[in-house]
């Protein structure tokens, strides 16, 4: 027997490269998606981790998680589903761009207990986009490194997921 509660099975993805994405289409984070098979589709999956990010002032990154193609963890605050994520980050800076604002590093985290409802592989993933000012010039978000790049000063970092297989 199963005790309530119990962590059945972790399993772990790390990403130590960068990525980037330059407009309002959410697209796959590569090296941080994992897949899992529970051990009984009454048994929970709880799915978690951060995505460190940057992107130029006056812009909003957002986060989204999914089960497959579906969209998991996601808020319902806004009326229009569009306009809801997992999470976001925003680097303001009232007025102009300069470069201390792309100095800056963000972390999204995210928590879902899942019930994927199957015995199958089940493949979980994050992606990403920039939703503020992608229609009027070319922003670019990053995944790990400062907007500015990286030096001395400006170190590169990781993100993560983890997924946890557990008994209900």
């Amino acid at each position: 027997t199963t005790a309530t509660g119990k962590i059945l099975q972790v399993k772990n993805a790390i990403k130590t490269d960068t990525a980037s994405v330059t407009n309002a289409t959410f697209v796959d984070i590569s090296g941080l998606s994992i897949t899992i098979t529970p051990s009984s589709s009454s048994n929970k999956i709880l799915f978690r981790g951060y995505v460190a990010c940057s992107s130029e002032g006056n812009t909003t990154i957002a986060v989204k998680i999914f089960r497959g193609s579906t969209e998991i963890g996601k808020s319902t605050a806004d009326s229009t589903a569009a306009n809801n994520s997992t999470g976001t980050a925003k680097g303001l800076n009232i007025g102009s761009v300069t470069s201390s604002t792309k100095q800056f590093m963000h972390q999204v985290q995210f928590e879902v207990l899942d019930s994927p409802a199957t015995t199958s592989a089940t493949t979980y993933k994050v992606q990403f986009a920039e939703i503020h000012l992608h229609q009027y010039q070319s922003v670019v978000v990053y995944v790990n490194r400062p907007h500015t790049g990286m030096g001395a000063d400006q170190h590169g970092v990781i993100s993560s997921v983890t997924a946890q297989e557990v008994a209900p």
